[in-house]
């Protein structure tokens, strides 16, 4: 290692001679494809390669210009982003984001006499990404029985042809060009699912899509509405869930942003969701009345949706365990001055009229885009759980779930951090973060110190468990000054007394 250590430097001196600003480049090119590319061991080779090559290799590589110096510092084919990020930047052209044949005919689905869910896709014409779409959704294993309804809205291409062969397939044809949102109402009319769940034809759906939307109602009974995180093809989040600004225009949380980020990463309560993957009750859906068709032909009935659901006294969820990719733009564009694009203007000013006084407490466009995101939260809680030495996961688990229902029932948003080295604990931060709790992990939060210098002022009660042992987090002291309004709060119980409590309480529920 010694060695390796002594010619990795080596090779440094040598970039440095050629001159800062091009040694300096170098390095923040291999900073970027560590971040970037997160192909760690396309990193460590990289590094081993420079480690090994004498000094005048390097020079001799520097000295190279045009083609050959870019191919040097460029990403070295093969390292793979992903199916869709394939598709884009290096897949072949006979192949597509599925990795098989870009299909050519619609998928065979099984029927169903009683779905739980209808999944309703309106389409205009793009008839390659509607037949991707329905491929992905055949290709998953999904736990609930489910059907597929196509409303075709009066398409000039072979969509109508081509779907017409599909066994197992629903397609309703609309007799005339009705628009987004009363096509989204004709495929309602035409569900039997005890679930609606409108998707856009310009999406591939992803592992566990559909079974976590219909999950979400189970761990919610309050939700009305919920929406899934939506991807753009490279891996950057598109949205984490929608926000509204007091005019009334719109914002996407997290746009462009890691979506493995904590804040995008667990359920919580939105303004609304993007209606390019929402899940309605059938029965609330039909006793709203569907989307509204003052916006028709498109833009803002999702947005509106939401609204309506609220007033009625339902909650609007975001699901990040629903996750899909969304070609953003295919179907309508992104130029508000032409086409269907242009409605969104002209509707952003009706929904503004209907919903005025909802959005008063709303914040301004510019406004602290987490500020937003966080509206429906209360009360805020942080807790230190100083669980590591519990050497049974199981019962690591039922502590935290079980401090997470205590703090959720008395209306507590709870942030949780479960490792003093903040890493990621794999049989338990899922299991929060599906009961709404954000938890805390390395590399997207690397000190608690930092966190709570930026945070702790939002907090009203910190939480740690034997806080007065050896295995505190943090000094009380030191939490007075970070989180100044928050109670402090402890739990100095046996561990022995406390981990039967809780067996006994898991039995109870098993029983029951």
């Amino acid at each position: 290692m010694a060695i390796l250590a002594r010619r990795f430097h080596s090779g440094l001196s040598g970039l440095r001679a050629v001159g800062p600003k091009v040694a300096r480049a170098a390095t923040d090119h291999l900073d970027v494809m560590w971040l970037k590319n997160k192909a760690r061991l396309l990193h460590l080779a990289r590094l081993v390669y420079y480690a090994l090559r004498p000094r005048e290799a390097v020079l001799w590589q520097l000295r190279l210009a045009g083609r050959r110096f870019v191919s040097f510092f460029a990403r070295p084919r093969g390292t793979d982003f992903g199916p869709a990020h394939r598709y884009f930047v290096g897949a072949p052209a006979e192949t597509d984001d599925l990795g098989v044949d870009r299909p050519s005919v619609p998928p065979a689905f099984d029927p169903v006499k009683r779905p739980m869910v209808s999944i309703i896709v309106p389409v205009y014409n793009k008839i390659d990404f509607t037949l991707r779409c329905l491929w992905s959704i055949r290709r998953q294993v999904w736990r609930h029985r489910y059907e597929v309804i196509i409303v075709d809205d009066y398409s000039i291409d072979r969509t109508r042809e081509l779907l017409a062969q599909a066994p197992g397939l629903r397609l309703v044809v609309n007799p005339s060009n009705l628009g987004f949102v009363r096509s989204c109402n004709e495929g309602a009319r035409h569900a039997r699912g005890d679930y609606l769940l409108f998707l856009n034809n310009d999406t591939l759906v992803l592992s566990g899509w559909m079974d976590k939307l219909v999950d979400s109602f189970a761990t919610v009974p309050e939700a009305g509405l919920v929406g899934s995180k939506l991807l753009y093809p490279d891996g950057r989040l598109q949205e984490a869930g929608g926000f509204v600004a007091q005019e009334g225009s719109g914002g996407n949380y997290g746009r462009n942003d890691d979506p493995n980020k904590p804040q995008y990463n667990f359920l919580r309560e939105v303004d609304y969701c993007s209606g390019a993957s929402i899940m309605v009750p059938r029965a609330l859906f039909d006793e709203l009345g569907g989307f509204d068709e003052r916006y028709a032909p498109a833009y803002y009935e999702d947005t509106d949706l939401a609204f309506t659901v609220r007033k009625a006294g339902r909650k609007v969820l975001y699901q990040p365990l629903s996750q899909l990719i969304h070609y953003e733009g295919v179907t309508s564009g992104t130029d508000l001055r032409t086409g269907v694009k242009a409605y969104q203007v002209e509707n952003k000013r009706k929904f503004y009229e209907r919903w005025q006084r909802a959005l008063a407490g709303h914040g301004w466009p510019g406004t602290d885009h987490r500020q937003e995101a966080e509206r429906y939260v209360g009360k805020r809680v942080f807790v230190a759980n100083a669980s590591v030495s519990v050497p049974n996961p199981e019962v690591e688990r039922t502590l935290a779930l079980f401090l997470a229902q205590l703090f959720q029932s008395r209306s507590y948003q709870a942030t949780f951090a479960l490792r003093r080295d903040l890493s990621y604990v794999e049989h338990t931060i899922p299991a929060l973060e599906r009961t709404g709790v954000e938890c805390l992990y390395a590399p997207y939060v690397t000190s608690l110190v930092r966190h709570l210098r930026r945070r702790g002022s939002h907090y009203d009660a910190v939480f740690q468990y034997r806080a007065n042992s050896t295995d505190a987090f943090l000094d009380p002291a030191l939490l007075h000054r970070l989180c100044p309004k928050a109670q402090l709060l402890t739990h100095t119980g046996d561990w022995n007394s406390l981990q039967q409590r809780e067996n006994d309480i898991l039995k109870g529920l098993a029983a029951g």
